[in-house]
């Protein structure tokens, strides 16, 4: 991403790679963290672990922290409880922050719509997406953009 911004003609090409970089730096930072935590031998860190690995990769498809507990092969209240002593937040609550995060970066970065956007976060329609991203942050997709 740093190479497209770069080599892009972006009115404000500074400001968003050092938005790229602060992403960057706050991801590296969460996964120091949840790395040095597991160390302590842990399974319910482990567990931790697992989830987030497994919610970076696929978060686009999966929105139900049930289909997370699936994969791993404990309940989703299990998976909850192991989420919540470890990061004193909820499964579900990541999940909501994780689209927000991608919401953003694609609406300020990118030159695809909201409804593209929305699509390929995988909401079901632009509305619901233009919800669900208003509820989380106060402002329509729209207003971010602009």
């Amino acid at each position: 991403m740093l190479d497209e911004l770069v080599d892009s003609h972006l009115n404000h090409k500074e400001d968003a790679i050092i938005s790229l970089l602060n992403t960057f730096f706050v991801y590296g930072d969460g996964q120091c963290n949840i790395k040095s935590i597991i160390s302590e031998n842990s399974s319910k860190k482990a567990i931790v672990y697992q989830y987030k690995k497994l919610m970076d990769k696929h978060v686009c498809e999966l929105h139900e922290v049930e289909e997370y507990a699936k994969i791993l092969h404990v309940s989703a209240k299990y998976l909850n409880e192991c989420v919540k002593e470890t990061l004193g937040t909820t499964a579900k609550s990541l999940i909501t922050e994780q689209r927000i995060m991608r919401a953003r970066h694609h609406l300020k970065f990118t030159d695809k719509s909201i409804k593209e956007i929305g699509f390929e976060l995988g909401f079901s329609s632009p509305d619901y997406f233009s919800y669900f991203y208003k509820q989380h942050t106060g402002f329509t997709p729209s207003m971010h953009r602009a």
